[in-house]
């Protein structure tokens, strides 16, 4: 696996980015930043709020529109949220633990629908493909990498429409999108 420069970061938590279970997977820092924070990295899931200051470091993955980071541990104060900075069989390890974590609990129910937004933030993977949209209100879209959507594709502050299946996790939303569409 290719690694990336580390990074410093810190700033506060605009928007927090849901796994189709509900838990954080990400946040968007309010100078547009993404950090991801895959589920099974997550050490203080409840930590992570809209409005909360944090800091960390991460692997940098790509530049455009914004700063996107994985492999990150993600701090409040001296808490740490989350912790994907070890080496490659440490997280095998979590992933495994997560993995039986989610067997254990019910995820919400799903429901098809049509959303139309603004996009508020976009992380891409290293080759430039769209991975999650943030809309402004918050719902946390999934692409598919089936979709073909790059970086290019997807401009933030843009209006879209977005078909797919939800789940509601209280105020949080999630959505597998099968379509997108500019507006």
């Amino acid at each position: 696996m290719k690694k990336h420069a580390r990074i410093d970061f810190e700033g506060t938590i605009k928007y927090v980015s849901l796994s189709p279970h509900g838990d954080p997977e990400g946040i968007v820092l309010d100078d547009g930043s993404f950090v991801k924070a895959p589920p099974h990295s997550l050490v203080k899931k409840e930590l992570f709020k809209v409005g909360a200051k944090v800091s960390g470091t991460g692997e940098i993955i790509s530049e455009e529109p914004h700063p996107v980071l994985h492999h990150a541990q993600i701090k409040a104060g001296s808490e740490i949220l989350s912790d994907d900075s070890g080496d490659e069989d440490e997280r095998e390890e979590l992933k495994e633990a997560h993995k039986a974590d989610l067997k254990s609990r019910p995820d919400a129910k799903e429901e098809k629908l049509t959303l139309k937004g603004r996009i508020a933030a976009i992380a891409t993977k290293p080759k430039g493909e769209v991975d999650r949209v943030i809309l402004e209100d918050g719902t946390s879209i999934h692409v598919s990498k089936d979709m073909k959507l790059t970086r290019d594709d997807c401009e933030i502050g843009s209006m879209i429409q977005v078909e797919g299946k939800t789940r509601l996790y209280g105020v949080a939303r999630f959505m597998k999108a099968e379509i997108i569409k500019q507006l």
